[in-house]
């Protein structure tokens, strides 16, 4: 069994590792239903692994974990919640983006993720999207992904709520069902 100081020392040793780090904007609970709903649905025809609604604001960060822990906390004590409004349900030939809530772009939307942009010095910002399925499908089940989104909840693609959680997590990129994803730091916004 390792001592006090040799746990410490691969503390130290772990903190001072880069790792690969992404930034979540969480739904509130009141909207999750629906969201795991629709989820749940596309997963029992498509396929694809359980994943947890979030809309990624920043992804693929190279950082050592207390350089991402005091970049997140640094942009979360300047953002302000803001509304997230569904602009459009759109497939995609990208595993993490196959069927996605495209986030209507607004002016204040881009102004908060652009806070966190600057701060984490990220060059490549993500378009606002909260993914629904991930996986590989053809052009004809990606339309009737897009199609069943809308049979399983009519309203689904005007969806709006309020973005006041955040979180940082430590991505494991070989792991694409991100069950192995650290969430390092949650943060909540201050009304």
């Amino acid at each position: 069994m390792p001592s006090q100081e040799q746990e410490a020392l691969e503390a130290f040793k772990d903190a001072q590792e880069m790792h690969m780090y992404a930034v979540w904007a969480l739904p509130p609970t009141h909207v999750l239903p629906r969201i795991k709903t629709v989820m749940e649905g596309l997963r029992a025809e498509f396929g694809g692994p359980e994943i947890e609604p979030h809309i990624t604001v920043l992804g693929s960060m190279l950082r050592t974990e207390e350089d991402a822990i005091q970049q997140f906390k640094d942009a979360c004590n300047i953002i302000t919640r803001f509304e997230c409004t569904v602009d459009h349900i759109e497939t995609s030939r990208f595993f993490y983006q196959c069927v996605s809530l495209i986030i209507d772009p607004i002016e204040d939307l881009w102004g908060e993720i652009g806070r966190f942009v600057r701060i984490f010095e990220h060059t490549f910002p993500c378009c606002p999207h909260l993914s629904l399925l991930y996986g590989y499908l053809t052009d004809e089940e990606k339309k009737r992904a897009k199609e069943k989104v809308t049979t399983i909840d009519e309203g689904f693609a005007s969806l709006s709520f309020d973005v006041t959680r955040f979180v940082l997590c430590k991505m494991n990129i070989q792991d694409k069902s991100q069950h192995s994803w650290e969430k390092i730091l949650a943060i909540d916004l201050q009304p």
